[in-house]
């Protein structure tokens, strides 16, 4: 018999704890002021987590920590939970296949667009940060990632975003663009078109980075 395997998010869970524990969440990350950050800065949206009843894996968590781990109490836990929930990467390979998960302090400050300027690629578990357009001012605000399938449907998106990261998208690709793409998918869908073929992601320009980050948990 196969021994059981946590998942990704229960074994960076349990790193977090382990990290915290040593004072790790105090610890800045990255030298560049624009995107210094510690994890005690990261949202952990710990009432939206109770209102949805949302909550990690109690059973794995315990049976990972065992003996060997004092697990801190269920509230911090579950504020650890949110921030992982909210702020952590699916690490991917070439092939934009998910082989892990985890958090970088610096990219996640990084707003939201449905039409972003910018998009996160990984070597490994490094981190880059690739400009799809040109971005005169680095700046964060200047800055935007999606954090879900841009070719989803515009309502499909705004679920997604709501139910992980509890907050409605009002991005102008959303609400200018939305309708329309939505009645052309529709219709295309009429004729055996699927949405992942309608709409097209631009290509990286190689080489256009604007951040080199490795992985901070």
């Amino acid at each position: 018999m196969a021994p059981e395997c946590p998942t990704d998010s229960t074994r960076l869970l349990i790193r977090l704890i382990i990290r915290m524990k040593i004072g790790d969440h105090r610890k800045m990350f990255e030298d560049n002021k624009i995107f210094q950050r510690q994890f005690i800065d990261l949202m952990s949206h710990f009432n939206d987590l109770q209102i949805h009843d949302i909550c990690y894996d109690e059973d794995e968590i315990t049976r990972c920590a065992k003996n060997c781990l004092e697990l801190p109490s269920t509230d911090t836990l579950l504020e650890i939970y949110g921030k992982l929930l909210t702020n952590s990467f699916a690490i991917t390979d070439d092939y934009l296949s998910n082989v892990g998960v985890g958090i970088y302090l610096s990219t996640s400050i990084l707003n939201h667009s449905c039409a972003p300027n910018a998009v996160v690629g990984f070597n490994g578990t490094d981190q880059t940060v690739y400009a799809l357009l040109d971005i005169p001012e680095v700046r964060v605000d200047k800055i935007c990632i999606s954090y879900i399938d841009v070719a989803l449907p515009s309502w499909m998106r705004r679920e997604l975003l709501w139910d992980r990261f509890f907050f409605y998208c009002h991005c102008h690709w959303c609400d200018d663009y939305a309708r329309y793409i939505d009645h052309l998918t529709a219709f295309l869908e009429q004729f055996g078109a699927k949405p992942e073929n309608t709409v097209k992601l631009p290509r990286v320009p190689h080489g256009c980075y604007m951040l080199h980050i490795f992985g901070d948990f």
